[in-house]
């Protein structure tokens, strides 16, 4: 895993940063739309989000393919943070082209009362691999990673989560 985090480091060149200060709540969801296009392209997008204290909102972020046939490789990276009693909401959606290579990293760190949603759909890709570490930091930390997939032919998904409970008085659910 560290090996295509590192990849995404030394390329990023693109990317979204969501900062929600204390006590601020954004209503309308936030999207973020990451799309490549050309045959043998590469992209390493990278995204931050970083909810303050009971700051509430949604984050949608889509990954996709202009063309459905392209050949392209993706690396890409989400951190996501919410502070003591925020709420966050995350939705990623790829489908990226039949013939693409894809690597997607998400780390979420939630800290006392603290509340994420994580739901991820996979749609497209060639081979795709998705992974979530949740680390609960806080008593009272709540995450739910979600996914739906959606395959066909020789579609080749592999998704990994790991839940790492700090404190005590945390739950998750996968």
């Amino acid at each position: 895993s560290e090996k295509f985090v590192a990849l995404n480091t030394a390329f990023t060149a693109t990317g979204a940063v969501l900062y929600v200060p204390k006590g601020v709540e954004i209503n309308s969801p936030v999207i973020v739309q990451h799309t490549l296009s050309g045959d043998h392209k590469a992209a390493f997008p990278h995204t931050l989000v970083i909810l303050e204290d009971s700051a509430k909102a949604t984050l949608v972020e889509y990954f996709v393919s202009a063309v459905s046939d392209e050949v392209h490789l993706v690396s890409g990276v989400n951190d996501l943070h919410a502070a003591p009693g925020a709420q966050l909401t995350y939705v990623g959606v790829q489908n990226w082209s039949r013939r693409t290579l894809a690597f997607q990293t998400n780390s979420i760190a939630v800290e006392r009362d603290a509340r994420v949603l994580s739901l991820n759909l996979h749609l497209g890709g060639n081979q795709t691999r998705h992974e979530s570490h949740s680390r609960l930091l806080g008593s009272g930390a709540h995450c739910e990673m979600l996914a739906l997939t959606v395959a066909s032919g020789d579609h080749e998904f592999d998704q990994r989560t790991l839940q790492t409970h700090q404190a005590p008085h945390t739950t998750s659910d996968l």
